[in-house]
């Protein structure tokens, strides 16, 4: 296999969903130079198809709002919802940078958010919400995009009314009353217009909503920040140094490049509810790891986790 010149960098990002792109758009907005490598066509993972909302309790539409609560409410909530899997490490690192993730893409990104303020938690156990917990990106024109567009993964099709996706809330209410109620008879006949003009123009609908909005936003942010963002870019091997993990030898386009990080490798390539032999390694309800499925993307195979056994 022909190899080609080493690439460098300060931050090498393997994987492009939400978890990716949002350390690529950080990493770059701190003045690094960073790569993404994705090893499909497509960027966006399986947030792509995901509805897109985020638990973050304490976050700033909640405190415009005039929703306010002390941490240790929704703390109080999770050890109730948790039991013997919690850990208070990781619980206060959530409550506490969340909020301060939320403000960072607003105040430095393209990402936007709606909120959830009248979304309550899953359960009424101790701690629980009414609502102020959740953030959803904003929906998002994908003609912003550009020629990234085209690179941008599509919504999972069965979870569409031909492509057109729905949002969560009021865009779905109204589709749900079209038939009772005229302002929503209205709305209806608006969105499929629209969604029919774009189809016709642009072979996709450019209103983009739930996951694919958040992916949008975060790739539009990357790319007005100067991200190298590669497709047909998979993770061969990690380079290490002693200790150090230096960077990573990937194929892009059947060519292998040795990528060097001088900062870092962020391993963000997602789980691995496609790959039979370690579902069933990990799991005891699934022996041949075959007896449920995922409606995750069929690339989700567990890359990550195997790059990262590599170097212990």
């Amino acid at each position: 296999m022909k190899r080609e010149p080493i690439l460098d960098c300060d931050v090498l990002v393997l994987g492009s969903g939400a978890g990716g792109l949002a350390a690529a758009v950080t990493a770059a907005a701190q003045g690094l130079r960073v790569i993404v490598a994705e090893k499909e066509a497509v960027f966006g993972g399986t947030t792509a198809w995901s509805g897109g909302w985020m638990w973050i309790p304490r976050n700033p539409l909640a405190t415009r709002a005039g929703i306010r609560e002390d941490i240790d409410a929704p703390r109080t909530y999770l050890k109730h919802e948790l039991g013997a899997h919690y850990d208070a490490d990781k619980v206060d690192a959530l409550l506490e940078r969340g909020p301060e993730m939320v403000a960072f893409f607003e105040r430095h990104t393209a990402v936007r958010f709606i909120d959830g303020n009248r979304i309550p938690d899953f359960h009424t156990t101790p701690g629980a919400g009414a609502g102020g917990r959740s953030v959803c990106a904003m929906p998002f024109d994908g003609r912003e995009l550009g020629p990234l567009i085209d690179k941008l993964r599509e919504p999972l099709s069965v979870t569409t009314i031909k492509g057109m996706a729905l949002a969560s809330g009021q865009d779905l209410a109204h589709f749900y009353r079209a038939t009772r109620a005229p302002k929503s008879a209205l709305y209806a006949s608006r969105r499929l217009a629209a969604f029919a003009w774009h189809k016709l123009r642009y072979g996709r609908s450019m209103h983009l909503v739930n996951g694919n909005a958040l992916v949008a936003r975060l790739l539009k942010s990357a790319a007005d920040r100067g991200v190298d963002l590669r497709t047909h870019a998979k993770a061969i091997g990690l380079m290490r140094d002693a200790e150090r993990v230096t960077g990573a030898r990937v194929e892009i386009d059947g060519i292998v490049h040795e990528i060097r990080a001088a900062r870092g490798v962020v391993l963000a390539c997602g789980g691995f509810p496609h790959d039979p032999a370690r579902r069933a390694q990990t799991f005891a309800y699934t022996p041949s790891g075959r007896e449920h499925w995922s409606a995750a993307p069929l690339c989700n195979t567990g890359d990550g986790i195997r790059l990262g056994e590599t170097v212990g």
